[in-house]
């Protein structure tokens, strides 16, 4: 590593290949939850590396600069609270703690509407928030939180399925990245 914190090419993806391996360490841990029929990109989305087992995992269908996606966080806390959280912060920071604990309170506040969506061929109810940017969906699902984030994806053409597989995943960060990044 240089001085001043900037990784070679190497160095760089050798941690990205340590970091794929600690993904698949922990991906039985905790069940990850990705669109049944979907053809477009895939990547790896947030994934909690500082637990174990992990707190959230999460998967990004779609591209990571825009165009239609779906994220799915699994988690194993609340998921209303945690959904709330992610709504706050995605309509921009306050520097004010105060402020943004208020903000958080009135997203948990906020009744949403109902949505039934198909999770691995079952009807599950979710809480359904309809926003400018797209929407959001939360709901406890077999003894975890599932909580999505769409964005140009109607609901009526999302289906859930378990992944068991982040080969894909895995392979389209390392894509998207490349892209981004380059110097492999």
């Amino acid at each position: 590593m240089e001085y001043g914190g900037t990784l070679s090419g190497n160095e760089f993806w050798e941690q990205m290949s340590a970091m794929e391996d600690q993904v698949r360490a922990t991906a039985k841990d905790l069940p990850c939850f990705g669109l049944a029929n979907w053809t477009g990109p895939l990547a790896l989305g947030e994934w909690d590396l500082g637990s174990r087992p992990p707190m959230t995992v999460g998967l990004l269908h779609g591209g990571m600069t825009g165009g239609p996606s779906l994220r799915t966080w699994t988690t194993r806390q609340d998921p209303m609270r945690t959904v709330a959280l992610y709504r706050v912060m995605a309509g921009g920071r306050t520097q004010d703690r105060g402020e943004h604990e208020q903000r958080i309170r009135r997203a948990e506040t906020q009744s949403g509407g109902r949505l039934d969506l198909l999770v691995d061929g079952s009807s599950v109810t979710f809480d359904f928030w309809d926003e400018p940017d797209g929407w959001w969906a939360a709901t406890n699902h077999a003894g975890v939180g599932l909580i999505l984030k769409a964005e140009e994806v109607r609901p009526t053409a999302v289906e859930l399925r378990t992944i068991t597989d982040l080969e894909p995943y895995l392979l389209g960060s390392r894509t998207q990245i490349e892209a981004f990044r380059g110097n492999r």
